[in-house]
């Protein structure tokens, strides 16, 4: 058996590679963990942090968009093989002949097309010049006498894994376009999955102990959770997402997970703008694909949240915003409904495949971070949020797969 399981649990053969089993989340996660130099650095400096750097030399340099994706993808089939020194390599003729192949069809499946000579020496030149100064700067040790140029400034500090991860994913997204990577190959895992999540949910009918199902309002997602239960919005809530819009605006409130609810005054406005994030086709430009819940009280059929969840992080959200933004109702707080919401919302993200959850807070919500800390959320560090005057909070939830 040539096969090996990824960390989203595909059996991938490496000797014979399908393309349709190739994974960005794989390629980030992967790169993320694997030191360069064989781990002969002065300190930790993964082959992702790599990537990273060569698309950002390739922008400077002024080359194609395609380039620059080339560059982030360069050492994509070590994500499958692992990393071989070079001058190891150079000894291993049967190693190359699987390498080769299964880069090209990495490169083949995001680039859509081969590299042309041109192109395939731009790349390399910089992964070159990208060697020598990451062993200038991690090993002070200069390869050659010759100084190749480099027109960026590398970022070789050591970078947390997660943190490479989600830069390289963001840089990916950015590359491929904020709605083309998820109408690709992740876009077309998330949108299968949320399918068969909407079909595979019911909405109650309204009685207070939720005992009668019937099929949801245009199959809207709908998901159980004990007392309460998360729904997409529908014009059935309208007149409670406007009370909901307007107790916030009376208490100078931030509306978190609400999308773009401070912006529409009329809730039907609303519920159609947020029909639009689900949809790559309909997505706003610059916005990601998400989910919006509302949180519902069965007892009485209360809104007393709202929750979003967002497929993939762009570069705002993987630094400030994370996955999942959420609010409880002013009047509502400080009965433990934002922890039971989270962990609803929890189970979405691993239903449509999100198995590591960023989700950020102010550092002074005291309240935010015990509803994080009670889910599993693990502190990782404080960043400043420049728009917004104020340090975030980071914090990731692993899911079990």
């Amino acid at each position: 058996m040539s096969c090996i399981q990824t960390y989203t649990g595909i059996l991938f053969d490496p000797l014979h590679p399908d393309p349709a089993q190739i994974h960005i989340t794989d390629i980030a996660h992967a790169l993320s963990l694997l030191c360069r130099a064989n781990g002969h650095f002065k300190t930790f400096y993964s082959v992702g942090q790599h990537c990273i750097n060569c698309m950002h030399e390739a922008v400077s340099r002024g080359y194609s968009h395609k380039v620059q994706l080339a560059c982030l993808l360069h050492d994509a089939s070590e994500a499958y093989l692992s990393d071989v020194t070079r001058p190891v390599k150079q000894e291993l003729p049967q190693y190359i002949q699987i390498e080769k192949p299964l880069q090209e069809a990495i490169w083949n499946k995001y680039l859509g097309e081969p590299l042309t000579q041109e192109e395939y020496a731009q790349v390399f030149s910089i992964d070159d010049a990208m060697l020598y100064y990451e062993f200038v700067a991690l090993m002070d040790t200069k390869l050659t006498e010759e100084v190749p140029p480099l027109y960026s400034t590398p970022e070789v500090q050591f970078m947390r894994f997660e943190s490479c991860e989600q830069k390289y994913l963001t840089c990916f997204h950015k590359l491929m376009g904020s709605k083309q990577e998820i109408g690709s190959e992740k876009s077309a895992r998330y949108q299968t999955l949320v399918e068969k999540v909407r079909l595979s949910y019911l909405t109650y009918d309204g009685s207070p102990d939720g005992k009668n199902p019937r099929l949801g309002e245009s199959d809207m997602i709908q998901i159980d959770a004990g007392a309460f239960f998360l729904v997409e919005p529908s014009e059935r809530y309208a007149e409670q997402i406007s009370e909901y819009r307007q107790n916030f605006l009376a208490t100078n409130d931030s509306m978190d997970g609400c999308g773009p609810l401070r912006n529409y005054e009329d809730p039907i406005a609303y519920i159609a703008e947020c029909e639009k994030y689900t949809k790559p086709e309909t997505l706003p430009d610059g916005l990601v694909t998400a989910n919006q819940f509302l949180y519902v009280r069965k007892v009485d059929m209360h809104v007393v949240g709202m929750i979003q969840v967002r497929h993939y992080l762009n570069d705002y959200l993987s630094k400030y915003g994370g996955h999942i933004g959420y609010s409880i109702k002013p009047n509502e707080r400080r009965k433990g409904y934002a922890t039971s919401m989270l962990r609803a919302a929890l189970s979405y993200c691993k239903e449509i495949g999100i198995s590591k959850v960023l989700i950020t807070c102010h550092e002074d919500n005291i309240g935010g971070e015990k509803t994080i800390r009670n889910n599993g959320g693990i502190y990782e560090f404080t960043v400043y949020e420049p728009d917004k005057h104020c340090n975030m909070k980071r914090f990731w939830i692993t899911l079990s797969k």
